[in-house]
């Protein structure tokens, strides 16, 4: 299937959620969980009337498109002049609004329909999602022109469709289109939305299209921009997937391993796909052990603690600290991080040392044996020194990041034994930057940034060698919009992210959990809060309060974590 035949027919489940005119409530909610296919419902398109009226004719053409399944859109051109046929494209962009109660207004001096819509996201043919900032009403407008017999017809239109957020989640399911690392060796998720009818076929031509343009020089594909669908489709029977490629998507051994792979990767995230078979010119592509593509890895249960001036860990429920033959924490020490192995922690000395110690390499001990804390202090070791610094994190090739808050243009990467990298970021500049994070699968970085007094979160691609060497930081893609004054960020999953806003003493600051390719959602956090960890999925998103107390997500919101000592600390790996 086309680019553009992808687009239609994107277009049309979009305007399903409409066949009863505009809908005027509900938002946009990331999706997920194993879900039945449902059919779509098909209304059927009515004839534009000889006595509609203006505001009448524009709610049938929505019904209309609605209608337009095959995607030819013939019975909704019918509301249109023949000018305005030529040139109205439904393909172009779908707009995404939010609740509210919209009554359409008709102008007569300017002879059109107007909608106000708080505009919330739009989606492109290929299944991308963009938040937009939730300001002012973006109003859509229908131009009207009255015939010779009386009978109004649409006359000027903007390109594109629009939808309800209260449908979305009904119609579309977000699939990972799965890439891999520059190394080849880990998945690195590309989030779209498709539709939940058909949803097989919508994803593989996600995957035949390529990354996003954000992420399009992090990845690494084995499917030629060449190849296509032979089929136009992807049938499923009794839970298999058949994926039928042109001989167009040929290649060498390793690029067919790598590309059958990823449509394993991505459709078996559908419910009713359990098992997936990819031929190119007829021929079977086997996996056969050549190429491996592994998930992103997920941090392990023990996090790093700071307990009572000491170097600890926390594997709920268990608190221990190193022996005191180790010593304590440095004064001035804060804001660990944690290796993906669990063997090194680095943390900042005051903000404008970052130092590593392996102490937790050699063991720890139950609080309640450990003595008192020991008068020496423990050796580490300075990697960088700065003037003032974000919290440091670790990659998975063993990288810790770090930045200089005040606009320098450039992250911090150190390596063991090698000499500090600045990772040229050119659109930080002039930027004050508040926290910087790696995903799980190395190929991206979230930055957490402020710009003209306005907080932001930014998703860029991290392009490595094939060695996993950072090289450059791509383009940005906006995220997480609306977020306030914050320091805090972690990822929570492969396309998650939590930030924790900063708070003065005696309140609740927020919580924004942003989908990468999806939406915010804000919550409540736990009161005193200055902290954030997460291990994987939202369930493990703990925060450590002023007091030293860490509460845990849960289904009732917050349950405190009983805990021997007092927490100054705390990070899972990453």
């Amino acid at each position: 299937m086309s680019a553009r035949r992808l687009a239609a027919a994107f277009a049309v489940v979009l305007f399903l959620a409409g066949c009863a005119g505009i809908p005027s409530s509900g938002g946009v909610e990331s999706g997920g969980g194993s879900v039945v296919p449902v059919d779509p419902l098909v209304p059927v398109a009515p004839v534009p009337g000889a006595s509609d009226d203006p505001v009448t004719l524009t709610d049938n053409f929505i019904q209309a498109c609605a209608a337009g399944v095959s995607g030819t859109f013939v019975a909704a051109q019918e509301y249109l002049t023949p000018a305005a046929r030529q040139t109205w494209d439904p393909e172009a962009k779908v707009t995404v609004f939010g609740s509210g109660d919209f009554t359409p207004v008709w102008n007569e001096t300017a002879q059109t329909v107007t909608y106000s819509l708080p505009v919330i996201a739009t989606i492109d043919a290929a299944g991308i999602f963009t938040e937009v900032d939730p300001g002012a009403p973006q109003d859509i407008s229908f131009a009207m022109t009255q015939d010779a017999t009386g009978k109004w017809r649409i006359s000027g239109i903007d390109s594109g469709i629009i939808l309800a957020g209260a449908h979305f989640d009904d119609l579309f399911r977000p699939v990972e289109i799965a890439f891999a690392s520059a190394d080849g060796k880990v998945v690195v998720p590309d989030l779209r939305w498709v539709p939940r009818s058909n949803s097989a076929t919508f994803a593989a031509n996600a995957l035949l299209g390529g990354p996003s343009a954000w992420l399009v020089d992090a990845v690494r594909t084995g499917i030629p921009v060449t190849a296509a669908l032979s089929l136009q489709s992807v049938p499923i029977t009794d839970g298999q997937a058949f994926v039928a490629l042109d001989s167009g998507a040929g290649g060498n051994d390793a690029q067919r391993a790598l590309a059958q792979l990823q449509f394993v990767k991505t459709l078996k995230q559908l419910p009713d796909v359990t098992s997936v078979e990819v031929t190119i010119g007829g021929l079977v592509v086997a996996e056969d052990g050549t190429v491996q593509l592994d998930d992103a890895p997920i941090p392990g249960t023990a996090a790093v603690a700071f307990v009572n001036g000491r170097l600890g860990s926390w594997d709920a429920p268990a608190l221990t600290v190193v022996p005191p033959s180790v010593g304590a924490l440095p004064a001035g020490a804060n804001s660990p991080a944690l290796s993906y192995d669990g063997k090194t922690v680095a943390f900042l000395i005051g903000s404008s040392t970052v130092v590593t110690t392996d102490a937790l390499a050699g063991g720890t001990m139950a609080l309640e044996s450990a003595g008192d804390a020991p008068d020496a202090v423990m050796p580490v070791t300075v990697v960088y020194s700065g003037s003032d610094l974000t919290t440091p994190s670790f990659d998975w090739y063993g990288w810790v990041w770090t930045a200089e808050r005040r606009g320098s243009g450039s992250l911090v990467a150190l390596a063991p034994g090698a000499a500090p990298k600045a990772v040229s970021v050119p659109w930080l500049e002039g930027r004050e930057v508040g926290a910087v994070r790696v995903s799980h699968d190395g190929a991206r970085v979230a930055v957490l940034s402020r710009e003209g007094g306005v907080w932001r979160l930014d998703v860029a691609g991290l392009i490595r060698d094939a060695k996993g060497v950072p090289l450059s930081v791509g383009q940005p893609l906006s995220v997480g919009l609306g977020v306030g004054p914050a320091s805090h960020l972690v990822w929570v999953d492969g396309r998650t992210l939590a930030v924790l806003a900063d708070g003065p003493a005696g309140s609740t600051p927020s919580l924004g959990i942003s989908v990468v390719g999806g939406g915010t959602t804000v919550l409540s956090s736990s009161p005193d809060a200055v902290e954030i960890a997460a291990r994987n999925l939202t369930s493990s998103i703990a925060v450590v309060t002023r007091q030293g107390e860490v509460f845990q997500r849960s289904t009732a919101g917050w349950s405190k974590v009983p805990l021997a000592g007092a927490v100054e600390g705390l990070a899972f790996s990453g």
